[in-house]
């Protein structure tokens, strides 16, 4: 246990706080450029969004080029849904009025494919669980958004906008107040 590292010995002595506190201020600033210049900040969420399949469709692939000689099962599956994430990501990239036009479906199905699982855990929960109903809760209420997002997408890209930019302003601030308490402390 000598070489572990606890969390509580770590507060108040990183030398490097600044590092924190400047991506802390950059990220609020940038919540807050989402809020000034909407349109631009979708264009760079799909940007984001494309760039994310990409990079996690390569990552897949270098997962299963490790495991290609002992192909575990759903080798193939893995390989398959690498190849489809990179291209999927590469055409969304290429295509930025596209993945603009097509974000808002693919967060309602995101929603969608959630709340089933939510619905699905509660119904598994429910003689074993006395909180199940909040997975039920959660569940239907991703199931309405998912519907909202599907039926109403100039909405929902603009809901998408506000919402990353409030949590980018809230992460932000939370990031500075972070580095200010790993700040070292003079005795």
């Amino acid at each position: 246990m000598a070489n572990s590292i606890l969390l509580s010995s770590y507060w108040g002595k990183s030398h490097h706080w600044l590092l924190l506190f400047g991506l802390g201020v950059l990220t609020s600033i940038c919540g807050v450029w989402f809020f000034v210049q909407p349109e631009t900040a979708y264009a760079a969420l799909s940007m984001v969004f494309g760039l994310s399949l990409a990079l996690g469709g390569f990552i897949l692939l270098a997962l299963a080029s490790v495991n290609r000689l002992e192909k575990p099962i759903g080798w193939i599956g893995l390989i398959a849904s690498a190849a489809f994430s990179v291209a999927a990501g590469v055409v969304l990239i290429i295509h930025l009025e596209f993945t603009e036009a097509v974000l808002p479906y693919a967060f309602a199905c995101i929603l969608f494919i959630q709340a089933i699982f939510n619905l699905l855990s509660s119904i598994r929960m429910y003689k074993r669980y006395k909180t199940w109903w909040i997975y039920f809760i959660n569940g239907v209420s991703l199931l309405i958004f998912s519907v909202i997002f599907a039926f109403y997408p100039f909405s929902s890209a603009m809901a998408i906008v506000f919402v990353s930019a409030v949590m980018m302003i809230y992460w932000g601030a939370s990031m500075v107040f972070w580095a200010l308490d790993f700040r070292p402390r003079r005795h």
